[in-house]
């Protein structure tokens, strides 16, 4: 029996709704394209290549003929290095100023004259600096901007800036990056590579000795060329000041509306930048500081804000700036320090960044032994040295230190932590421990910070400065802290009881870090002995320190939640108990196995005396 057809009042169109836009087009997900360095023809790079060791072919020649001569000197010889670097220009001036602070590796005379090296190069054509703009905002040039002065007001050899005013009628800087500029880094890279690389296979430098310098070099120059990566941080920097109410200090803002890889737009600020300040301290200009007083400009304030943004960046903040430039702060009416522009952006590790400040606290707690340990501890590991007899150096070095930094008449650059800092490397270099590069970028930041604060601020007690310090990071602390709270008991008290929770894990979790970085270097004050019994020894030493205070910061823990609830709490069964725990159990068996692996990598160690 044959099916009937259906009813035509049942097949029929219905309503269906209009698409609000065509989509036919396939829909992708946005390309998260980071900036990459592109290939450099191998002739551009032997090219450079053959520069470079001209270069240093007429620093060879010219120190040749200083001695031949009797014009030998360490002066000399930094004035020709630094005059080499600055003959070949862009990347090699970024070179130096990165081995501007490596007193590990290079004489301090050297060391100090590169510091100056600034990189300025000729302003490239206005009209290719337009055509990026015009690209980066998606408009012309007259609909972004009311004025713009084709005149720059600076150019180094990564971009040039000019001054604008928006429709809006907001005064801003306009940041560009020269033309084919990553191709020209990409060719200076691989040719600074391929000439250290060349000195180390001549045995010249041992080998691997400037692969720190070749990662770092690289990094660099990728940040900086990524203006998108420069505004992430100027933005991050004006929130966090902010949050944390640091006074009158902040940042430029950035119009992200005409932003790219290669355009920066921030506000122009007003006021006078803080070179200017250092100069009119420095050369006493009456007529310079009378302006300052009628701007309300104290340089002392301006000195103590400057070392107040330090350490808040290297102690508190999640990065800071590793090269701070006088020419990008400005200094407004009344004293607030606004950053127009930042050098080089790092992340020090926690650890390091902790051991920091631990020394610079124990010297302003008048513990200056102990100072010495914690910068042991930030030095290690070391190598297969004579330790005692190191620690002995660093101690005498740190203790001249401290004496000039409490010392009113002793000159500023001795009782800033300048000195600390130079005894620090000087150490290490003379003895041939190796300074990690966090370490060594914190430490430039803390020179650099203090040579500006020191020169608008010359009477001043830095120890005294940094306790001050101490109690307003404190007081920040803890303003975050109740922050957080309240954000979680908007949730209501469950979710502020397992924050809580969380929060207890994370501090066990931090104390079971510090428990294993303390531990994890006690060989370092038994290096001097060099035999492998010995290494052993400490290493079960540690070992037991690391169960120890694992066991004793779950016991807290547990044991305060526990009395929080009207739980009674009996410390040696609650220990037992924990033992028993099958995850106790377990991290105590891999904290055993990690020391174990360690053990064996030092027995298969070669002893320098065997």
């Amino acid at each position: 029996m044959s099916a009937s057809p259906p009813s035509a009042d049942v097949v029929r169109s219905l309503p269906r709704r209009a698409p609000l836009v065509d989509t036919r087009e396939e829909v992708k997900p946005a390309r998260m394209t980071p900036l990459t360095m592109p290939l450099p023809p191998t002739g551009q790079v032997l090219a450079r290549v053959i520069a470079w060791m001209l270069a240093f072919a007429r620093v060879g020649l010219g120190l040749a003929w200083d001695r031949l001569t009797g014009q030998a000197s360490p002066q000399r010889q930094a004035e020709r290095v630094s005059a080499a670097l600055r003959s070949l220009g862009g990347c090699a001036v970024q070179v130096g100023r990165q081995l501007s602070m490596r007193l590990d590796l290079l004489p301090i005379e050297i060391a100090l004259e590169l510091l100056n090296l600034r990189d300025q190069e000729r302003p490239f054509p206005v009209e290719q600096a337009i055509e990026r703009i015009e690209a980066a905002g998606g408009q012309p040039l007259d609909a972004l901007f009311e004025a713009f002065d084709p005149t720059p007001l600076a150019s180094s050899s990564l971009s040039s800036e000019y001054q604008a005013v928006l429709r809006s009628g907001a005064p801003v800087v306009v940041r560009v990056r020269r033309p084919h500029a990553r191709e020209r880094y990409a060719v200076e890279l691989a040719a600074l590579s391929m000439f250290t690389r060349t000195l180390e296979r001549l045995t010249i430098l041992r080998q691997a000795f400037l692969e720190t310098l070749r990662v770092e070099m690289s990094a660099l120059i990728t940040d900086e060329l990524d203006f998108r990566n420069q505004a992430r941080y100027q933005s991050l920097f004006r929130k966090r000041a902010r949050r944390d109410r640091l006074r009158k200090v902040s940042a430029a803002r950035v119009h992200h509306g005409i932003l790219s890889d290669m355009v920066l737009v921030s506000d122009f600020i007003s006021g006078v930048r803080l070179s200017e300040v250092i100069g009119a301290v420095g050369r006493d200009d009456r007529a310079a500081l009378a302006t300052l007083a009628s701007m309300n400009i104290e340089p002392k304030e301006v000195g103590r804000r400057l070392w107040e943004v330090c350490w808040w960046g290297l102690f508190e903040n999640q990065f800071f700036d590793a090269e701070p430039n006088p020419d990008t702060i400005v200094v407004q009416p009344g004293g607030a320090l606004v950053f127009v522009g930042f050098g080089e952006f790092f992340t020090a590790l926690g650890r390091t960044r902790r051991t920091l400040r631990e020394v610079l606290a124990r010297l302003a707690a008048d513990d200056v032994s102990g100072s010495s340990e914690v910068i042991l501890q930030a030095l290690a590991p070391l190598p297969f040295i004579d330790t005692h007899a190191f620690s002995k150096h660093l101690e005498a070095r740190v203790w001249q230190s401290y004496f000039a930094m409490q010392d009113r008449q002793a000159p500023a650059h001795e009782r800033s932590t300048a000195s600390l800092t130079m005894a620090i490397l000087l150490t290490a270099g003379q003895d041939g421990v190796p300074v990690r590069s966090d370490l060594a970028s914190m430490l430039r930041s803390l020179l650099l910070y203090d040579t500006f604060a020191m020169r608008v601020h010359p009477n001043f007690l830095l120890l005294d400065e940094f306790a001050a310090y101490l109690r307003r990071a404190e007081r920040r602390a803890a303003r975050r802290f109740k922050r957080k709270m309240r954000e979680n008991n908007e949730d209501g008290g469950r979710a502020a009881m397992l924050a809580g929770a969380a929060r207890g894990l994370r501090a066990v979790d931090r104390l079971g870090f510090w428990v294993e970085s303390m531990t994890e270097n006690l060989p370092i004050s038994n290096l001097s002995m060099t035999s492998k019994a010995s290494y052993v020894l400490s290493e079960l030493l540690a070992l037991v320190m690391q169960w120890a205070g694992l066991i004793v910061g779950l016991a807290a823990l547990v044991g305060g939640w526990r009395l929080a609830h009207g739980v009674p709490v009996a410390p040696w069964p609650l220990v037992v108990e924990l033992l028993e725990a099958p995850l106790v159990r377990l991290v105590l068996a891999l904290t055993m196995v990690f020391a174990l692996r360690r053990v064996q990598f030092r027995l298969l160690d070669k002893d320098p005396a065997e």
